[in-house]
C-alpha cells in the first residue's frame, strides 16, 4: 500500500512517513461530482420530455409508414382581383391576388377553360366580404374554403370533382 487517503485534503506516504497536504483536492472532486450530476440531471429530464411527448417513438412510426410528401399539383395564378368592401360606400377596396393549387393537370384544364366564369364567382363572392371578416385573420380560412367551393361548383360537369381544388394560396392581400 503506498498511498493512504484520508478526508481528501491530506495524504500519507507509506515509504517514507511525511503528510503532504493537497489543498482543494477535495472540493474539485466535489465540484467535477456536482456538475456530473447537474449534467445527467438535465440530459435526463429532456429525454424524460421527448420520451413523454412520444416525439421519438411517434415520428419512427410516422416515417415508415405515412411518409408521402407533399408534392405541389399544378398552380393557376389568376390577375388580381381589385374590389369595393360592401358597406364602405365604395371607400375601401380590396385588392388579392389569387393562386388555386389543382390535384391534377385535367382539373388545371377545366380552371383555365372556365377561366371567365371563375373569376365572375369569385368577384361576386369577395364584393360580398364586409371589412370585419377581411380584417379578420382567422377568417380568411373560411374565405378560402368559400373560393374553394365556389371554384369546384363553376367547373363542374357532373363529374366528380371533390379533389380537382387542393388549395387557395393568398400571395397579395390588401384593403385600402
Amino acid at each position: 500500500m503506498k498511498h493512504l487517503e484520508t478526508q481528501g485534503t491530506v495524504e500519507a506516504t507509506v515509504d517514507t512517513g511525511q503528510a503532504q497536504v493537497k489543498p482543494g483536492s477535495h472540493s474539485k472532486k466535489r465540484r467535477t461530482l456536482l456538475i456530473s450530476i447537474i449534467a445527467l440531471l438535465c440530459i435526463s429530464i429532456i429525454c424524460g420530455a421527448f420520451l413523454y411527448n412520444g416525439k421519438f417513438f411517434s415520428q419512427a412510426a410516422k416515417g415508415g409508414q405515412n411518409a408521402k410528401p407533399h408534392r405541389l399539383g399544378p398552380i393557376h395564378s389568376f390577375e388580381p382581383f381589385i374590389v369595393n368592401i360592401a358597406g364602405t360606400h365604395a371607400t375601401r377596396y380590396l385588392r388579392v391576388c389569387i393562386n388555386v393549387e389543382c390535384s391534377s393537370k385535367k382539373a388545371h384544364t377545366k380552371i383555365v377553360e372556365n377561366e371567365l366564369r371563375i373569376r365572375d364567382r369569385i368577384l361576386d363572392l369577395l364584393c360580398a366580404q364586409s371589412i370585419e371578416e377581411l380584417l379578420d385573420v382567422s377568417e380568411r380560412d373560411n374565405l378560402r374554403s368559400t373560393m374553394a367551393d365556389t371554384i369546384r361548383e363553376a367547373i363542374v360537369n357532373g363529374e366528380d370533382d371533390s379533389e380537382w381544388v387542393r388549395s387557395i394560396y393568398f400571395s397579395e392581400f390588401t384593403i385600402q
